[in-house]
């Protein structure tokens, strides 16, 4: 509520200056008022629509560029043939076949994409597992009694 009452006064003000100096040389000064008003009003609605315009023109250009940085993604893949490590792009849109940088072989990438729940990471308490095995300890005990 302030900051209208701020704005208000703001543009009175403005209104007010702007009267008084037209008036000084037309004694018209309630018409320069209200047309000083008016002008200010319709400005400020002409400077939001510009400024709402240029946003979604900048977030329609954001989502074209976030859309062709997705379109190829680089993935490791292992190749199907000699099992040597291959960096290559992968798209959602045509053929992921590559050739092989070990064997040259032409192989194919098929992408699975599956959903699963979100689960958080609760860890209470830490869980310690200790194995013994017998046949260690029975290992050690022939080494110490050749020793001896």
């Amino acid at each position: 509520m302030i900051n209208i009452i701020k704005s208000l006064i703001i543009v009175i003000a403005i209104a007010g200056t702007v009267a008084a100096i037209i008036d000084l040389k037309y004694n018209n000064f309630l018409q320069a008022f209200t047309v000083t008003i008016a002008v200010q009003i319709i400005g400020y609605n002409l400077l939001k629509k510009l400024q709402s315009v240029h946003l979604n023109i900048k977030n329609k250009e954001l989502q074209i560029l976030e859309a062709e940085t997705l379109k190829d993604v680089g993935v490791n893949v292992q190749c199907a043939y000699c099992g040597s490590s291959n960096l290559i792009p992968v798209t959602f849109q045509g053929d992921n076949s590559f050739s092989c940088v070990g064997c040259e072989k032409v192989n194919a990438v098929y992408i699975n994409i599956t959903s699963a729940q979100k689960t958080d990471s609760t860890i209470n308490s830490s869980v310690n597992v200790n194995v013994f095995d017998d046949n260690i300890e029975m290992v050690k005990s022939k080494i110490k009694n050749n020793d001896e």
